[in-house]
């Protein structure tokens, strides 16, 4: 079975890009379709292929495929386009049973677990989370009558043309999804199959079914991610997506040159060990997740003020 990743990528990449292409390489039998125009500050790995397209080449291709009216306002826009990246890069995925897309904020556990299983065998369109879709890491089934179904998402050339970001992706797929069309939409069986996502104040975000206990331990080692909650073994996990820890002050710890074997996530951000290896250590962790808790709320009661497409302006990449 060939699953193939789509993502397309403008702008500078973030400081823990090494991370994630490390995670990515420790998953042979997934291949990576990376599309852009930026220099890799990393080697990538055999199952990585670069595909040179500058920003307006992309932006051509949606026009051309899927909407005329298309513009890629800021790199943001490109979520609301996601679902129809098995028509907008078909001629990169001729090869492939399934098709995706994944970010980048996340780094991979052990895949086989999914990709051995007999879970993909009948399915259309694959999740990794109990609840709506997230778009962090979706797979389509490579078949045109898959491919062409995010057009029956209502209005979807307004929202495509559309400045704002319209939650295609997530929010107008589930709904379709949801509504009775002729799809085997799987989802997740087991937590080694389902994604976890961290916010800002090092807790768990979203609906991931099966995770006992409250976690206060996230951590990758050697190629397998794992949540602990207090008084239970680690619960292995397909990926853990460190959605609210992108901030520069997340990463002080992280050496882009350095391939770990251990490391871990909590409010402090990226940590170089599973825990602290010290009583110091211990010390300088908790004051200062205190202090980042403290910021993460002080930004949170700012973002609450600040329009939807400013906030998604501000994540764009170029």
């Amino acid at each position: 079975m060939r699953v193939s990743l789509v993502i397309p990528y403008f702008g500078p990449l973030p400081r823990f890009f090494p991370l994630f292409v490390q995670s990515a390489s420790r998953n042979p039998r997934l291949n990576f379709v990376f599309v852009s125009n930026e220099e890799v500050p990393v080697r990538l790995p055999p199952n990585f292929n670069y595909v040179r397209l500058t920003p307006a080449e992309v932006e051509n291709r949606v026009r051309e495929k899927v909407c005329q009216d298309f513009r890629l306002w800021y790199g943001y826009k490109l979520c609301d386009v996601k679902p129809f990246y098995g028509v907008v890069f078909d001629d990169l995925l001729k090869t492939s049973d399934f098709w995706g897309y994944c970010d980048i904020d996340l780094v991979f556990g052990d895949l086989s677990s999914l990709l051995d299983s007999q879970t993909l065998n009948g399915a259309d369109f694959y999740c990794a989370d109990a609840g709506p879709v997230v778009a962090t890491f979706c797979l389509f089934r490579n078949q045109e009558r898959v491919n062409r179904l995010p057009f029956q998402i209502p209005d979807f050339q307004r929202r495509l043309a559309s400045k704002e970001y319209e939650s295609t992706d997530e929010k107008e797929f589930d709904k379709l999804i949801r509504g009775g069309i002729d799809i085997n939409y799987v989802k997740p069986t087991s937590l080694r199959q389902s994604q976890l996502s961290i916010s800002s104040d090092g807790r768990m975000v979203g609906r991931t079914q099966g995770v006992v206990g409250d976690p206060n331990e996230f951590y990758w080692s050697d190629g397998r991610t794992f949540v602990k909650a207090p008084g239970s073994d680690p619960q292995e996990v397909l990926y853990l997506h460190f959605i609210g820890l992108k901030r520069s002050y997340h990463w002080t710890g992280y050496d882009p040159n350095t391939q770990y074997e251990e490391f871990s996530f909590s409010a402090a951000g990226f940590l170089p060990w599973r825990t602290p290896p010290t009583a110091i250590a211990r010390i300088k962790h908790y004051t200062k997740v205190t202090a980042l808790r403290t910021i993460s709320w002080a930004r949170s009661q700012v973002a609450k003020r600040l329009s939807t497409r400013f906030r998604h302006k501000l994540k764009s990449r170029f």
